[in-house]
Parts: C-alpha cells; sequence; structure tokens
C-alpha cells in the first residue's frame, strides 16, 4: 500500500532516517486509510430473495435495480413474471405483466438498503459468497411505515436487511449500476390512469357560498370528478360521499357510495347551492357524521375545498368541530385553499391534520386539475402493496389478481411447499419433507441446507439362533437358524439355544440299519427328503425359510431353493384408515387425522372422510343476508357480503345515464333513482323533449293480464322501469291505464290525488 505516496516523501522512509517521526506516520496512515476507503455508493444490481413477507405466504426472487439517489426509483423483475417499478419521486408505482400493465399510487418511503451515517455497527459478520459483510442496526420512530432496522453490507453494497415488518432482503451478485433508464422502461407499457386501492372512506366538502362563480362551481366538480376517477372503489377500496357547505351543510349523497360511476353521476349532475357565508365548521360536522355512517373500520379522509375562510359560526361553533376532528386517531383532514382576498391560510392549516403535509394551495380555480396528482398522492396515505384485500397470500399482480409466489427456498429443504392460486388466496402450503427413498434398509434425517441424508439401518436379532439381515423392500427380517444345526445324523437329536446355539443329543431308540443303502431321491429344491430310521422310509419335509414375523411372507424358490421375502399387505377396505403392519403383532388400522389429511385451505368447506370414497369437502354455502349482498366465500377470510352488481342488469345500465344513480332496496333489489337537479321529459326520457311518449291509446292497449301480472321485487321493477321509467312518465302510464277494470291489482299502481311517486324512483 505504499505505491501512492509521493516521491518526494520517500527519504523520510528510509532506514535510519531520524526525520520520520510519529507525526509523519500517522500522517502517512490516515492519506493510506483515505485513498484506500471505497467512495460511497448510492445504487447498485443485485439478485434478490425476499421472506418473511406478513403479506405473502411463500418467498419472491428476482432481479432489483436500486438507485437511492437521482432518480430515487427501485424496480425489480420477479421470478414468477411481473415486474415493479416505483418512482419515489414522483410517488407512483408501475407493474408491468407482459400485455398488462397497472399504476398506483405510491406513499410509502424508500427502503434504505445502504449504510446510513447513523446506522450503529453491532459487531456481527456475515459471509456470503465470498463477502464478508459487517452488521449495523438501525433505529425507527415509525409504528406504520416500514423501514429497515438491520442491515449487513460491506463495500459493494448490501448483503442482507430485515425491515420493520420482518421482511427480509438477501442480495447476491451486487454489482454496480450505472444506467439508470432502466426505471423508465414503464413509458412503453402504456399504463392506464394510477390508481389508489387503499381502502378507506373518503367525503369530499366544497365550498358553495356567495364567492362561488359559476365558472368556479364547475371547475369545482371537474376536480372532484377526476379526484374520484383515480380511486378504486368497492368493499375493499373507496367509498366516497360528497358535501356541499355555505352558511349551512347538506351531505349530497346521503350515504358514502361505493360505485364511482354512482359517485362521478352525482356530481356531475348536483346543482349549485348557494348562499353568500361560509361555514366551514358546518362542513367538518356533516363530513364527520357522513363518514361515521358507514361502519367501516378503515381510515377516514376528509378533503375539504374553499377559497376563504369560516365567518359564520351562527349554528355550528368552528374551532370545537376542527378539535374534535382532530381528536379523532383513524381522521385525516386536507385542506385545498385558493387564493384569493378572502382566502383564509391560517384556519386551513389549522383544520390540516399536519400543516406542513396536508395543506395545498392552488393560484385559482382553473389549477385545480393542475395539482390533482399532488392530492391524490397525499390523500392515499400509506397505501398497502396488497390492493387484492387481505385475504391474498401471494403476489398481488395485475388486474389485482393475486398470483402464487414460489415456494420452495433453497436455505430450507426440510420443508415442501405447494400452492393452488385459487386455494387460501394464492399462498403456499408447507409440509415437512419425510426423508424415505425407497430403501428400507436406510434411515434418513432432514438437514435444511442440504436436504435429506441416508445411513444404513442396523438390524439385530440378539441370539445364536436366528439370523438378522436387511432387504430394501421388506426391511429387517429375522431368519430362524435352528435347521441349520442338522447334520445328516439322523439318530443325533438337535436343538438351538439361544445363548449356546446348537445342541446334540442320542436317540436311544434309533435303529440307523434301517436307512443302510437308502437313497432318497431330491424332487424339489424347496424338500429336504431324508430317511426315517424307524421306517427305513424316504420322508419328504418342506424346507424352512424360519421367518415368523406376520409383517414379512416368507417362499421358498422352487427353482433356486433359496428363499424369498415380501412386506404383508394390510388392507381393511377403509379409506379413512391408515393401514400399517407392525412387526413382530400383524396389521394394524388407525383412523386419520381428518383435520389435516383432508384440509383443502379452505373455511368454505366441512372437510369429511367417506370409508368407500376418501376425504370430501363438502361447500358450505353463506347465509343470505340481503338481496342487495352477494353471499360469497372467500377460502380465507370466510362469508364476505359484497354488494350485488347492479350494472349487470341490461334494464338498468341502459339507463343509468346522467338522470340516475343505481340503489338497490333490502325488499326489491336494484333500481334507479332519480338524481337531485336531474330532469326527465313526461316520457322519463333523460333530458328527453317528450318526442318518445307512448300516446294514451297505445298504454290503454297494454292488456290487463299484462300490467296485472308484473310480478312484485325486482320483476316489476324492470317492468315498469323499460315501460315508462321516470316520475313524470309514471304518472303518464297510470292516468292512461286507470281505465282498465283491474288495473287496481297491479302493487306499482298509484291512484290519481296521491305524491304518484314512482316506488321505483324512491
Amino acid at each position: 500500500m505504499l505505491w501512492w505516496i509521493p516521491r518526494y516523501m520517500l527519504h523520510f522512509l528510509r532506514p535510519g532516517n531520524k526525520v520520520m517521526n510519529t507525526r509523519t506516520l500517522a500522517f502517512i496512515y490516515i492519506i493510506g486509510v483515505a485513498l484506500a476507503a471505497p467512495a460511497a455508493i448510492n445504487s447498485f444490481t443485485a439478485d434478490v430473495k425476499i421472506t418473511g413477507d406478513p403479506n405473502i405466504q411463500g418467498l419472491l426472487t428476482g432481479k432489483m435495480y436500486y438507485s437511492a439517489g437521482s432518480p430515487s426509483a427501485q424496480r425489480t423483475d420477479y421470478t414468477i413474471g411481473p415486474i415493479e417499478i416505483i418512482d419515489f419521486d414522483n410517488k407512483l408505482r408501475y407493474l408491468g405483466c407482459g400485455s398488462s400493465c397497472d399504476a398506483a399510487t405510491w406513499n410509502e418511503k424508500q427502503l434504505q438498503f445502504l449504510p446510513q451515517s447513523t446506522d450503529v455497527a453491532t459487531g456481527g459478520t456475515i459471509h456470503m459468497s465470498g463477502r464478508y459483510c459487517s452488521a449495523t442496526s438501525r433505529k425507527t420512530n415509525s409504528t406504520k411505515l416500514e423501514t429497515v432496522t438491520s442491515l449487513w453490507a460491506d463495500a459493494s453494497g448490501p448483503c442482507k436487511a430485515v425491515t420493520s415488518t420482518g421482511r427480509t432482503f438477501t442480495f447476491t451478485n451486487v454489482k454496480s449500476l450505472d444506467d439508470t433508464s432502466i426505471f423508465k422502461s414503464y413509458q412503453g407499457w402504456n399504463c392506464p390512469q394510477q390508481l389508489c386501492y387503499k381502502a378507506m372512506d373518503v367525503v369530499v366538502a366544497i365550498d358553495t357560498s356567495g364567492s362561488i362563480t359559476a365558472d368556479n362551481w364547475k371547475q369545482e366538480r371537474d376536480f372532484v370528478r377526476e379526484f374520484a376517477n383515480a380511486f378504486d372503489f368497492g368493499p375493499t377500496g373507496v367509498e366516497m360521499g360528497l358535501v356541499l357547505f355555505s352558511y349551512t351543510a347538506v351531505a349530497v349523497t346521503p350515504k358514502l357510495l361505493s360505485d364511482k360511476t354512482s359517485f362521478t353521476n352525482t356530481v356531475n349532475y348536483t346543482q349549485r347551492w348557494q348562499s353568500g357565508d361560509t361555514c366551514i365548521g358546518c362542513g367538518i360536522q356533516t363530513s364527520i357524521q357522513l363518514l361515521r355512517s358507514s361502519g367501516r373500520n378503515v381510515d377516514k379522509v376528509l378533503l375539504i375545498l374553499t377559497d376563504g375562510g369560516n365567518n359564520w359560526d351562527y349554528q355550528v361553533d368552528f374551532m370545537q368541530q376542527v378539535q374534535y376532528a382532530k381528536s379523532q386517531s383513524d381522521l385525516t383532514v386536507f385542506a385545498i385553499g385558493v387564493s384569493g382576498d378572502d382566502l383564509d391560510t391560517d384556519s386551513l392549516k389549522l383544520i390540516a391534520t399536519n400543516p406542513q403535509e396536508n395543506y395545498i394551495e392552488v393560484g385559482d380555480f382553473s389549477q385545480l386539475l393542475s395539482k390533482l396528482q399532488q392530492v391524490i398522492s397525499k390523500t392515499c396515505v400509506n397505501f398497502p402493496s396488497k390492493p387484492c384485500g387481505s385475504g391474498c397470500k401471494g403476489f398481488c399482480s395485475c388486474g389485482e389478481t393475486c398470483i402464487c409466489p414460489e415456494c420452495n427456498d433453497a436455505e430450507d429443504q426440510c420443508n415442501a411447499g405447494t400452492c393452488k392460486a385459487s386455494t387460501g388466496g394464492a399462498g403456499c402450503y408447507y409440509k415437512a419433507v419425510t426423508c424415505q427413498n425407497g430403501n428400507k434398509c436406510q434411515s434418513g434425517t432432514c438437514n435444511p441446507s442440504a436436504g435429506c441424508s441416508y445411513a444404513n439401518s442396523t438390524c439385530t436379532n440378539g441370539d445364536a439362533c436366528n439370523d438378522a439381515f436387511c432387504q430394501a423392500d421388506v426391511g429387517c427380517i429375522t431368519q430362524s437358524t435352528a435347521d441349520q444345526c442338522f447334520k445328516g445324523d439322523v439318530c443325533t437329536n438337535y436343538t438351538c439355544d439361544a445363548k449356546l446355539g446348537c445342541q446334540y443329543s442320542n436317540i436311544t431308540s434309533c435303529d440307523s440299519s434301517l436307512c443302510a443303502g437308502v437313497m432318497c431321491a431330491q424332487y424339489s429344491a424347496c424338500e429336504i427328503n431324508t430317511c426315517d430310521p424307524t421306517t427305513g422310509k424316504c420322508v419328504a419335509r418342506p424346507k424352512e425359510c424360519g421367518v415368523t414375523d406376520p409383517c414379512v411372507v416368507s417362499t421358498c424358490n422352487p427353482e433356486s431353493g433359496k428363499c424369498e421375502f415380501t412386506e404383508a399387505k394390510c388392507d381393511d377396505g377403509n379409506a379413512c384408515t391408515t393401514d400399517v403392519c407392525v412387526s413382530g403383532k400383524g396389521c394394524s388400522s388407525t383412523p386419520i387425522d381428518v383435520a389435516s389429511v383432508c384440509d383443502d385451505y379452505s373455511v368454505c368447506t366441512q372437510d369429511t372422510c367417506d370409508p368407500k370414497l376418501g376425504c370430501q369437502n363438502i361447500y358450505q354455502p353463506c347465509p343470505t343476508k340481503s338481496v342487495c349482498l352477494q353471499d360469497t366465500c372467500d377460502p380465507v377470510l370466510g362469508c364476505t357480503y359484497p354488494p350485488v352488481d347492479c350494472y349487470q342488469n341490461p334494464n338498468i345500465s341502459t339507463k343509468v345515464g346522467g338522470c340516475h344513480v343505481v340503489s338497490c332496496n333490502d325488499t326489491s333489489g336494484c333500481f334507479l333513482q332519480l338524481l337531485d337537479g336531474a330532469v326527465e321529459d313526461r316520457c322519463g326520457v333523460c333530458y328527453g323533449n317528450g318526442t318518445t311518449c307512448l300516446s294514451p291509446g297505445a298504454i290503454a292497449g297494454i292488456s290487463v293480464g299484462a300490467i296485472a301480472g308484473i310480478a312484485l321485487g325486482a320483476a316489476a321493477a324492470v317492468g315498469i322501469v323499460a315501460a315508462v321509467s321516470g316520475k313524470v312518465g309514471y304518472d303518464y302510464f297510470a292516468s292512461g291505464a286507470a281505465s282498465a277494470a283491474t288495473v287496481n291489482d297491479n302493487p306499482m299502481y298509484v291512484p290519481p290525488g296521491t305524491e304518484r311517486a314512482n316506488p321505483l324512483y324512491g
């Protein structure tokens, strides 16, 4: 390391030079260290493995491209297919899946996989792929945002990182990243407008006081509509409501709407409701009441848009409402101020939950749309990485499709995982590896890093009259060797003692002369033909294989004369038992553990076992709660009740237009509701001119049977809507058909002199 020292300093290092002192050596050491230390890096590329994700039952691998400088971005090409690019500078996340692409608002902070100046060395070191990486810890004060808490790194970059949620990132093949254009590849994916997938309740409160002109009102509605388009509506996404305020406040939507079309129609056709004074406290109060009406346990967001300040406290105390809003732990209030003579910036910052983050100011109403992305990013707080919902235990891919992660980790070869996309939300399910290689003469053990290993089994018999050996397809076999004590002397009695072995004694009444010269033919290799000394005749006896274990079937091969052994087969004919043969005891049948053996990983089925058919998974239907709710069962979450999609009814979807929103009644089901301020002509045509009306004669020509035969409930709704939708059209129908003798039998008929409101329209 001395090659870098300047030539003029070399004489100081010559042996015996008295000029060189401690200070000189210290100076040289400092320069050496400085030149030897690597330059700080802020980007890298590496192969990555992600484990321990609390949202994913499995693991992910891929190629990561990382930049913590300019740009601040991260790209991961996952082995399972999707490519994820997160643009932290613009708070956007893109997901590419071949021909499809998703774009979403992203508010999570970038995980810092590179050493920070505040890191504290812990003294630990890990060795990975020839690298020695030192351990550091990192403190975090956040309980919501995911941050890196432990990091192992060397001069080339990270080796391993653990986050506050338990996720572990392991990096290999780490290299410097030179081309940051890799983070812009999403520009060729034709991604749609980014969406916010966070499940939350949102209310937008709009100022309609006297300072709001007709053009301002249109610009406010345009902004709210485009704001709503950036959110994913539904039971696992956003539900949104609209409030107008001036000297008081009114909830335009009586409840939060989970259907985007219904909400945007409401925005489009809500008429301007104007008064001179501004009661922002009224807007806060009414908005919070609307938010609390949903009953969902999700984050609440209130967005207040105004060009003034609170100047009307007659009914509602402004400060009291502000303090109440700030006391709601699940509520975040955002304020958008439009510059002008009346704008009270201090009051709006006071309203905002966090004045630095949650207050946005624009120059005039025409600039509202230019701030749209900023407002979306700020309101879509703490965007989760699981837009597929809590039931997804896999990777949430394009189109909110939950796909299988990887299941088997090379570092844990003792657990085998399988994944079915339709089971348990696509997560991996594991079973311990049973180390069996088909050789019953070997026993297996499992090591997580090396997998299965095998050792030869030792077969013992414990005495001198038996021989123990192992056969791969049977296992240990104990064979009697007592027959080996017979030496051919028919007048000698032989026995076998377990400790002493073969024992002999003479047979006193034996006349061996009767067998003199007798030759006994051997007709079979599995028979022993000998002369009986008491009769002098040949007697054949079968060859004994000497196995008494009921789990071993022994036979003699007639050609070779050798004993052959097979395993006894046990089957009690019951598919719900495990049949095994216990050495020395015989067949045994044990009932299976139905809960584990027949488990299909779904809470929607009853797992049973049929003795003839085996495991049965019987679907258990969810109880019906309402005609407006679908009773479905999620394999992980159990019974869920998403709203019925009324737009699937063509008689409704073709009429929803600009005058109606779709609603659902627990009794009659889906129906169309006329928007406040919308106008229908007398035939029920939205903003029509009445030329499509049926004549009184045509209406009277509808048969009494057809009228009376219209069924109750949803069928009645569809029938009347198709013929004469709208209040005026219904009045026309009622008056034209009143002459029918039995028209009063029609449950939809309202006689003259009443309010004559079509029940389909509330």
